[in-house]
């Protein structure tokens, strides 16, 4: 069934499916190098010294990662392979060293990729050397959780058969796989929450779910919101983390066959907040088929005041080029939705 199809079918099934919050970009990327379906996923890295010089990292799925400013202008474009998905954790320890890094799940070497970011100029450097081999046949998602208080760094990555892995990142001889589990079929974006001990993530067909953070993962997943709800239109695809304090906030999870985006609160049973869209204006066109998404409370600015929402937009088309993303101010959105 076609995306246009499934929200036909939503609308028809149930009534609040066509009632959304709107909201417009404030700012769009420069398109990625590859044509058709390339941009996938983006990350934020947030300047130590000077939120305003914050960088946007963002995958080119055909070529490798481009790399933005707040005002959409591209600043590196890295040839690496095919990345899908991407993140970031900042003053973290590799090694002997502390740094600030970003991983993408790389399938032209099915691996992990490892982006280290130089702390004044955001500039990033792809090491070879650091590269994590996996056994997945299809690294897709991807995203990184370092508990509070514990110096250890980890990564939850997926394959398009179902198979989840957690890794214990450190250097390429000290990494190791500790744990494993399965979904029902194809998942993709994740989130996980270093305060909560969270992992949230989505599978494209059926629905947005929970998981517990505990030793090998022997938790039980528990189903946020499924498919057949009203509010998530398959593919479930981006889940990003807007956080407002240690405990509160929102979980916004991208529904690809809607073409809107579903916010949930962050704590307690994660209770359903509201939809909404980003659409066109005179200058910026709005998004349709977003894959990633990501959300910052840290970069703020006259501009972005609350902090900035990110989307993929899969059809750029104002003017027609390369896909690209679109940045979106939190406070924007925080009023839409209320």
């Amino acid at each position: 069934m076609t995306l246009f199809y499934r929200a036909v079918v939503c609308c028809l099934l149930y009534s609040g499916c066509a009632s959304y919050a709107t909201v417009v970009a404030l700012v769009e990327t420069e398109p990625v190098t590859s044509k058709d379906d390339a941009a996938d996923d983006p990350a934020i890295w947030v300047h130590p010294q000077d939120v305003a010089r914050s960088l946007i990292f963002a995958t080119d799925k055909r070529r490798g990662v481009e790399v933005y400013s707040l005002d959409g202008e591209r600043i590196q474009s890295i040839r690496v392979g095919r990345v899908n998905n991407i993140d970031i954790r900042q003053n973290v320890e590799w090694g002997d060293k502390r740094v600030d890094l970003a991983v993408a799940t790389n399938r032209s070497t099915n691996s992990l990729t490892v982006l280290f970011i130089e702390e004044e100029s955001g500039q990033a450097v792809v090491s070879e050397d650091d590269s994590i081999p996996l056994d997945l046949e299809t690294p897709y998602g991807i995203c990184l959780y370092k508990p509070i208080g514990d110096s250890t760094l980890y990564a939850f990555v997926n394959d398009k058969d179902g198979r989840y892995e957690q890794w214990h990142l450190a250097t390429p001889r000290a990494s190791r796989r500790v744990a494993t589990f399965r979904t029902d079929s194809q998942p993709e974006g994740c989130v996980a929450d270093d305060e909560q001990g969270v992992l949230y993530y989505g599978v494209e067909e059926s629905g947005f779910y929970r998981r517990e953070i505990v030793e090998g993962l022997t938790s039980e997943p528990v189903l946020i919101e499924g498919v057949e709800d009203g509010h998530l239109v398959a593919d479930v695809e981006g889940i990003a983390l807007y956080k407002t304090g240690d405990v509160a906030g929102f979980v916004i999870v991208s529904s690809q066959g809607n073409n809107s985006y579903v916010v949930f609160r962050r704590e307690g049973a994660n209770e359903l907040v509201g939809s909404f869209r980003i659409t066109s204006d005179s200058s910026i066109d709005g998004t349709s088929e977003t894959d990633g998404i990501e959300a910052t409370h840290l970069v703020t600015s006259v501009r972005f005041p609350k902090g900035l929402f990110i989307a993929q937009d899969g059809a750029n088309t104002q003017p027609v080029a390369n896909q690209n993303f679109k940045l979106v101010s939190w406070a924007d959105i925080e009023r839409a939705i209320q």
